[in-house]
């Protein structure tokens, strides 16, 4: 047995004989390292494999909880709670956890959000977060109260899209209600440019257009805001796929 392997197991025996180690200092890991593993590290007897995905799957198609209430209970060779009866229902979760995921659930969010793409419609310029939103007027027409939010109304006929942007403070987060916003709207063709209107929805402020999108085209919007605070405009372009 290898230290780290001896380490483990010692946890593990300390947490049933409620020692030193209480069973709460146990993580998912920790249980799945000390006991598990013997049979799950090699796939004794069938049992799935640390980290095999597929053949973990099947056994989830009831969620995971009714994986844990079985393993609460014992099934086929596994005894109840995998032979550690001290462990709470939550460490136990973990264990089944990080038997599907080979790692444990805080690594697995961690690798999750770092692998998680930039949000194309957020950017921050110069200490200014700037957030694009771009709906189509007909799901506008669709939402109740929309013709009364909306500055000016929602437009009749095809191919129009409200653009709209919010600002914040990137350090703060707080609204920035103040500004002058301006966008340009063009494709390789042709384009717009409009002055956005502030709007209040819901006790948030934004700034707000309609523009007239026509083709599947990619489009290019340029926002320039002018902030109180600051003597020159600041911009951010975004491309816009539809």
């Amino acid at each position: 047995m290898s230290e780290r392997r001896v380490i483990f197991f010692a946890a593990a025996v300390a947490a049933i004989s409620g020692t030193a180690y209480g069973a709460h200092h146990l993580t998912g890991e920790q249980v799945a390292q000390a006991q598990c593993i013997s049979c799950h590290g090699a796939g004794l007897n069938g049992a799935p494999k640390i980290g095999d995905r597929e053949a973990w799957v099947p056994r989830l198609t009831q969620g995971v909880d009714a994986l844990v209430r079985s393993a609460m209970h014992g099934h086929g060779a596994m005894p109840a709670r995998g032979g550690m009866a001290q462990l709470t229902d939550s460490q136990l979760r973990e264990a089944v956890i990080y038997l599907f995921n080979g790692r444990s659930l805080e690594t697995a969010s961690a690798a999750s959000a770092a692998a998680a793409p930039a949000d194309p419609y957020r950017k921050v310029v110069d200490g200014t977060e700037i957030i694009l939103g771009v709906t189509s007027a007909e799901a506008l027409r669709r939402q109740n109260g929309a013709t009364a939010a909306m500055h000016g109304g929602v437009p009749r006929g095809s191919g129009y899209y409200h653009v709209n942007v919010s600002l914040h403070d990137a350090a703060s987060h707080a609204e920035i209600r103040d500004a002058a916003v301006e966008a340009r709207v063009a494709s390789a063709l042709s384009g717009e440019t409009k002055r956005l209107e502030a709007m209040e929805v819901n006790h948030s402020t934004s700034y707000g257009s309609y523009f007239r999108l026509t083709g599947r085209d990619a489009y290019i919007v340029t926002v320039e805001i002018v902030l109180a605070k600051q003597a020159q405009p600041i911009q951010a372009r975004f491309e816009l796929r539809r």
